[in-house]
C-alpha cells in the first residue's frame, strides 16, 4: 500500500506541474497547431521519453519534419527544461522515501512515461484539430512573438535571481 500511495502522490504532483505552461507545453502546442497531429504525437512521445530518462538520442540523422526529428527535439527540450528539472527534483526529494522499495523504483519510470505521454498526447490531439489549428494559424505571428516575450521574461527573471 505504501508503494501505491507514494506513486500516486508523485504522479499527482507531476501531472499538475506538467500541465502548467512551460517550454514543453509550448513546443507540443505549437507543433500541434503549426505542423500536424502526427508531428505533435511524436513530440508528445519525446516529452514522455525525456521525462523518463536522462539519455538523449541523436537527431542529426532525422530528416526535417520526420516524426523522429520531432521526437528528438521534444526529448531534448524536456531534458534541458529547467522547469522540469526543478519540478522532478522537488517532487522526488519530497515524496520518495529515503530507501524506496525495488517495486517503486521499477514502477515509477513507466508510470511517469504514461502520465507525461497521456498529457502531451491530449494537448497534441486537441490543438491539432481543425478549429484550434486554423485559429492559431491566423494569429500565429502574434502568438509566437508573445510566447517568445513570456519565455524571455522568465529567462531574465531567472538570471536576475542568481
Amino acid at each position: 500500500m505504501e508503494i501505491a500511495g507514494t506513486l500516486a502522490s508523485i504522479l499527482a504532483v507531476l501531472i499538475v506541474g506538467g500541465m502548467s505552461p512551460g517550454p514543453s507545453f509550448l513546443l507540443v502546442a505549437q507543433t500541434a497547431v503549426g505542423q500536424s497531429r502526427r508531428a505533435a504525437m511524436a513530440s508528445a512521445s519525446g516529452m514522455a521519453a525525456g521525462a523518463t530518462t536522462e539519455i538523449g538520442i541523436p537527431e542529426a540523422q532525422a530528416p526535417s519534419g520526420s516524426p523522429l526529428r520531432h521526437f528528438a527535439v521534444a526529448m531534448g527540450v524536456m531534458l534541458t527544461n529547467p522547469k522540469a528539472a526543478v519540478q522532478y527534483g522537488v517532487v522526488f526529494g519530497s515524496f520518495l522515501p529515503q530507501h524506496p522499495s525495488r517495486a517503486l523504483v521499477l514502477l515509477l519510470p513507466p508510470c511517469v512515461f504514461i502520465m507525461e505521454a497521456g498529457w502531451y498526447t491530449l494537448v497534441a490531439r486537441v490543438l491539432s484539430a481543425p478549429a484550434p489549428r486554423n485559429s492559431y494559424l491566423g494569429a500565429k505571428r502574434y502568438l509566437d512573438r508573445g510566447a517568445a516575450v513570456v519565455l524571455g521574461g522568465f529567462g531574465l527573471k531567472l538570471l536576475a535571481s542568481i
